[in-house]
């Protein structure tokens, strides 16, 4: 997450949550939804 979101293939520099959710998928493939995003 350091690198920012365009080094993970995001076209701009904003973390939303459903971004943040999307990258806990692909890096430790396991499924959390918006709200359990927010409560990490």
């Amino acid at each position: 997450m350091e690198r920012g979101p365009l080094a993970h293939g995001w076209a701009d520099q904003r973390w939303t949550l459903a971004r943040v959710k999307t990258l806990i998928g692909r890096l430790f493939h396991v499924g959390y939804t918006v709200e359990g995003t927010w409560r990490l």
